[in-house]
Order: C-alpha cells, then sequence, then structure tokens
C-alpha cells in the first residue's frame, strides 16, 4: 500500500484520495519506468499515457512526482509539442508559401475595403459610449473587445489617471476640498481636470508626451476652443507640479476667486 503520495491535491475528497491510491498501487517498479520513459522520453502527455493505463491524468502525474520528475506546465507542454508534432504545421507554411490570397493585389485590396464593402463583413452592431456620446458602428467580432465597461476604447484609457503629476494635482485638490472631475471629453480630446466651481481647465504637461510635435499641435487646438468656449485654462509643467504642487493649487485658486 503507497503510506506517502507526493505532489497531491489538498482540496481532495478522503474517497477520491483512496482512489487514487488503489490506482497507484496497479503500478509496479517495472510499470514505474515504463510511464518514466514515455513522459520524458517519447514526449507523451500524462493524458495519452493514462488513456494506455485506464486511469486519469492527476494520476500519472502523481506517479511521475513520486518518482521525483517534475510535470510540464502549459507552456513547455505546448513547446513540446510543436517540436515534435509539427508535421502540420510544416505542411501548412509549405502550402502557403505557393498560395497565399495576400499576395494577390487584387485579392488584398478587395478584404482591405471597412464596414459593408469588405466581403466578409455579416452585419455589425450601433455601440453609443456611454461617456462621450460618440457613435461606433462595429462588427460582433469586435465591439465586445473595444467596449469596456460600457466606455469606448479611448475614453476607457482616459478613465483614470495614469501619470505621476496627474495623481499628484488629484491629491492636492481633493486636500483642500475642491471639486473636480477627470479626464473629461472634449471634443474628440481629454481635459486633464475640469474644476465646474471656477469653470476651470488644468492641464497638466509631461515633459516627453507634451513636447513632441503631434501633441503640441493639438494643445494649441485645444487652447483656442477653451478659449472660444469662455473656459479659462490652466497649465502645469511637470516640474512645477513636482517641485512645489500646493504652490500649483493656490495659483488656480486665485484664478478662480478674480473670476
Amino acid at each position: 500500500m503507497v503510506t506517502k503520495m507526493v505532489g497531491l491535491r489538498n482540496d481532495l475528497t478522503p474517497e477520491a484520495v483512496e482512489q487514487i491510491r488503489e490506482k497507484l498501487c496497479k503500478f509496479d517498479k517495472f510499470d514505474r519506468q515504463k510511464i518514466k520513459h514515455m513522459y520524458l522520453d517519447r514526449h507523451m502527455s500524462a493524458t495519452a499515457i493514462g488513456k494506455s493505463y485506464d486511469v486519469g491524468c492527476q494520476t500519472i502525474q502523481t506517479a511521475l512526482r513520486m518518482e521525483g520528475i517534475k510535470i510540464r506546465n502549459m507552456k513547455n507542454a505546448q513547446y513540446i509539442y510543436l517540436k515534435h508534432n509539427n508535421s502540420r504545421s510544416k505542411r501548412q507554411s509549405e502550402f502557403m508559401k505557393n498560395n497565399n490570397p495576400m499576395d494577390n493585389p487584387e485579392y488584398r485590396k478587395k478584404v482591405s475595403q471597412p464596414g459593408k464593402k469588405n466581403p466578409m463583413w455579416n452585419g455589425g452592431k450601433q455601440i453609443i459610449c456611454e461617456r462621450c456620446g460618440k457613435s461606433r458602428y462595429l462588427k460582433p467580432s469586435r465591439y465586445k473587445k473595444l467596449m469596456l465597461n460600457g466606455l469606448c476604447w479611448n475614453c476607457y484609457k482616459h478613465s483614470n489617471p495614469k501619470s505621476s503629476i496627474e495623481k499628484l494635482m488629484a491629491k492636492e485638490l481633493s486636500k483642500i476640498g475642491i471639486i473636480f472631475e477627470e479626464q473629461v471629453p472634449y471634443h474628440g480630446m481629454f481635459l486633464d481636470f475640469y474644476l465646474p466651481e471656477f469653470n476651470i481647465v488644468i492641464e497638466c504637461d509631461g515633459e516627453y508626451w507634451h513636447s513632441l510635435p503631434d501633441n503640441k499641435k493639438r494643445d494649441k487646438k485645444k487652447e483656442a476652443l477653451l478659449s472660444q468656449e469662455g473656459y479659462n485654462l490652466l497649465r502645469f509643467s511637470e516640474k512645477e507640479i513636482k517641485d512645489n504642487v500646493t504652490f500649483c493649487v493656490s495659483e488656480v485658486i486665485k484664478n478662480g476667486k478674480s473670476k
């Protein structure tokens, strides 16, 4: 009788443990060596070995652990399978070298058409983002992936402040008791902070991100729109916020009171 089973799961019932013990007792020394050879040398899986002995893969794994063999994880199992059973993949690769439809310019142009123009289109669904209100018409295989918590991907990315300076600013505004909204959608862009009490918009400019040419253009466009619509925009650099975020917030309060 087996008295100790190495690596046995601790969530099994006593009846299940006894069943495994009985199955393990069927393996003599010759069987254990054969199982070891099949697992290590022939690269068979525990499930495949179990079928030949009419037992489950867990019983085989327990027997292997008792022999001091480390069980393969899924990544290693997949690697070994592809290495030793890769004939199908090789045949497919050879076939695609000579029959790849994307090598045909006409077919490539045809399947690159968007939406209903694409021959693979099988209907779609109109999605309205709960935050920005934008409507998007997506095919079924995409709308589940792109809509996260009722938000479009763009709004989801900006649903929480990500940068360290935005977190510092949010903490300081909360400490003083100023009501604010974060990452507010605005004409296809996002405002870092909006203070409805003062009608003030705060932008926290990271040194790297806001130095890029495209982002500079976007910032100018945002400033022009905010000015036209009567918002008071205050920009603070990364250095200003990190050096003295309290002073930055005091400047916000001064501008708010002056209005």
